[in-house]
């Protein structure tokens, strides 16, 4: 009887961690074949909380001294030894697996949050580089156009222009800004939004 008990436990508990193994071991196969990262991150996130696969390492220590409790008075059986420690072995393995996936899903997580963020820097340095040439051309063409009558117009044409070679001529030096905290070094261009 004790060892039909200790079979039904073991069967069980081998076909509920074999099915979870097989489901991450399909799960990180298909990570490696994806080229897209924010692809898979939904349904690895729907993986990593199924409450049917989620397996933490309490629940492995729960189903294995509930096994082990079952083989004790067979313990001088080596079948059922083995079929003990072929269990711990898969529990293990299925562990291991789920912390590779979870690390895997925390990294890309981290990666789409870098890009967003470098995406929205470099929107914002087009942005302003496309303002600056804009603002360029307004100018040249203005000064091309007007002739000073006057030497007062002159001097304002001149000081109006002058601003616009500062401004033009800071938009060359890199300069550091911050954001969300971190320092960055700023593209060119950047730099003279502080002169306007």
């Amino acid at each position: 009887m004790q060892w039909i008990a200790f079979y039904k436990e073991y069967d069980s508990l081998m076909t509920e961690w074999q099915s979870a193994g097989r489901r991450l071991a399909l799960e990180m196969s298909d990570l490696k074949e994806c080229t897209s990262l924010s692809g898979t991150l939904t349904p690895l996130g729907r993986l990593l909380t199924d409450p049917t696969l989620r397996r933490t390492s309490r629940d492995a220590e729960e189903a294995i001294a509930a096994l082990e409790e079952r083989a004790a008075p067979l313990s001088h059986i080596e079948h059922v030894r083995l079929s003990v420690k072929r269990a711990r072995r898969l529990v293990e393995e299925v562990g291991k697996a789920a912390t590779r996936l979870e690390s895997s899903f925390e990294s890309r997580r981290a990666t789409i949050r870098n890009l967003a963020v470098l995406r929205s820097i470099e929107d914002q340095a087009h942005e302003v580089l496309s303002w600056l040439c804009k603002k360029g051309e307004d100018i040249l063409s203005k000064h091309a156009q007007h002739t000073a009558t006057n030497l007062t117009s002159a001097r304002l044409h001149e000081r109006e222009f002058e601003k616009f070679y500062f401004t033009s001529m800071v938009s060359n030096v890199d300069c550091p800004i911050a954001v969300n905290g971190i320092e960055r070094r700023a593209p060119r261009g950047i730099a003279s939004l502080s002169l306007s």
